[in-house]
């Protein structure tokens, strides 16, 4: 399965515009008036989580749903779950862990309700309210990952029907899912999620059956090819959903309706990259590679950075965002390097070891390696 480098670039700016909702927003209200950088800085952010649950939803399809898989379907299901748990959870773990282990020693994790159980809710992938009624576990960024983990139970489950109705069973399964939900809650109301049952329900899971139909229109026709060059296009994409988003907020709720109409953008972003014109990247192909490693490492050296400015009582918010982003990336790139890809390499060998050539092991840890979320 040849690798789409462009699919990678825009993994890297998906995990910018996270980092950078989290740094602006850190100065809403320092230096910045508090609005609207801090509605424009979470709008950037919600804009790259929505690109990786495309794209998530893409290379789920792209990489396992193939017609010519002479595995047997169990077999392809129980390999494609352990493949995602190797790829997802002991990074996350690990840094849950630093994150953790600190709040407990130190007695700090009673002002913010996080207990025990809630820290065993969090590994296992458990929405939960926290003690602001949100549905953040311990490692604040990993809200995403329990969306992550439902869809990948889903999918493994899909991998058991045969070829030629899996994309439509798992569209018809997220849209039931969240038709369900509607009957709990009003999924119109643009409101964040205060219940497990809101939270798993959310619209947001159409976003991976976006992705879906896309990885199942490079399958069926892999030679489509548009005649415009991928990855340019993102920025000015982008910047009409930034557009649109300063309009609707002066018209609120930002309901659903405006949520369809972004994601529309970000589907015809995702697109681009799929079917685009290729282009050469490398920095941001590179950086892209390193993405897992980015977001979840990235509130550390955000922080760090905020605490610093905040002590030297340093007034201009800029130099700030652009320390904070420039430690960011540093950190998830040796992040990368020295723990995911090592740590990822040695399990995936011990889960699946092959008494085949080194080329053949090398392109199993390499689809590993690159179809995360």
């Amino acid at each position: 399965m040849p690798k789409l480098r462009a699919l990678q670039s825009l993994r890297a700016i998906a995990a910018l515009l996270v980092v950078l909702d989290h740094a602006a927003g850190l100065t809403a209200g320092h230096g910045f008036s508090r609005e609207p950088i801090n509605s424009w800085a979470t709008f950037l952010g919600a804009q790259g989580v929505s690109i990786f649950f495309i794209i998530s939803g893409f290379i789920m399809t792209y990489t396992a749903d193939s017609a010519e898989d002479p595995t047997a379907p169990r077999l392809r299901a129980t390999r494609f779950a352990a493949r995602r748990i190797i790829r997802v959870v002991p990074l996350y773990w690990l840094l849950t862990a630093v994150v953790a282990v600190p709040m407990f020693l130190l007695g700090l994790h009673r002002p913010v309700g996080i207990t025990v159980a809630r820290l065993a809710k969090s590994l296992f992938f458990i929405p939960y309210a926290d003690a602001g009624g949100n549905m953040t576990p311990v490692l604040p960024i990993g809200w995403t990952l329990n969306y992550e983990m439902v869809f990948y139970a889903l999918f493994a489950v899909i991998l058991l029907l045969p070829h030629r109705v899996r994309t439509a069973v798992l569209l018809g399964a997220l849209v039931s899912i969240v038709i369900a939900g509607s009957f709990f809650y009003p999924i119109a109301s643009g409101v964040n999620p205060r219940s497990p049952l809101e939270f798993l329900t959310n619209p947001v899971i159409l976003l991976f059956g976006l992705g879906a139909a896309l990885g199942w229109l490079k399958l069926k026709f892999p030679q489509w090819l548009l005649a415009v060059q991928d990855v340019p296009l993102v920025a000015p994409l982008l910047a009409i959903n930034l557009c649109v988003f300063a309009l609707a907020v002066h018209h609120p709720p930002v309901e659903l309706r405006w949520s369809v109409l972004f994601w529309f953008v970000d589907f015809i972003v995702v697109a681009l990259c799929a079917f685009g014109r290729p282009g050469t990247w490398p920095r941001l192909e590179s950086l892209g590679d390193a993405s897992y490693s980015l977001y979840l490492i990235h509130l550390l050296p955000v922080f760090l950075v905020y605490f610093l400015w905040q002590g030297l009582h340093f007034l201009y918010p800029v130099p700030f965002i652009i320390t904070a982003v420039g430690l960011s990336i540093a950190a998830g790139l040796m992040t990368y390097r020295w723990i995911e890809r090592p740590l990822t390499r040695s399990l995936s060998r011990l889960a699946f070891p092959l008494p085949a050539t080194k080329e053949v092991e090398g392109e199993l840890v390499e689809v590993i390696l690159s179809s995360h979320p």
